[in-house]
């Protein structure tokens, strides 16, 4: 993976929420865990870049785990992650910005009580 790539993407994302509701946080010498906060709702974001990134998507977790159809065990892990997009649909032009606003779709929707997202 590129580290060109990755440090425009944290660049995007820590430009896009600057405001202050997400606090960004990424480590330019250890890009396997990349991490996000939001206060308003109580929720911890970490999306881990997998070896092939780009190629495939990066691997969203929050904290606390919430209870829903999205957010579960995957085939050969360990810890429960969200799917927040079916593989197939991923394509290397898109970023980690997607990711992000993807859970940050899930989490409001969750938290509002939203059907689809339980």
């Amino acid at each position: 993976m590129e580290m060109d790539r990755r440090t425009k993407e944290l660049a995007a994302c820590q430009t896009h929420w600057r405001e202050g509701r997400i606090v960004c946080q990424g480590d330019p010498q250890n890009w396997s865990s990349f991490g996000f906060f939001l206060p308003y709702r109580g929720f911890a974001i970490v999306a881990r870049f997998p070896v092939l990134y780009p190629s495939v998507p990066p691997n969203v977790y929050l904290s606390p785990a919430p209870v829903s159809r999205h957010y579960y065990v995957h085939r050969d892990e360990a810890e429960a992650r969200l799917c927040y997009l079916h593989p197939s649909e991923w394509s290397p032009r898109l970023n980690l910005l997607v990711a992000v606003c993807a859970t940050i779709r899930f989490i409001n929707e969750y938290s509002a009580g939203v059907p689809d997202a339980h």
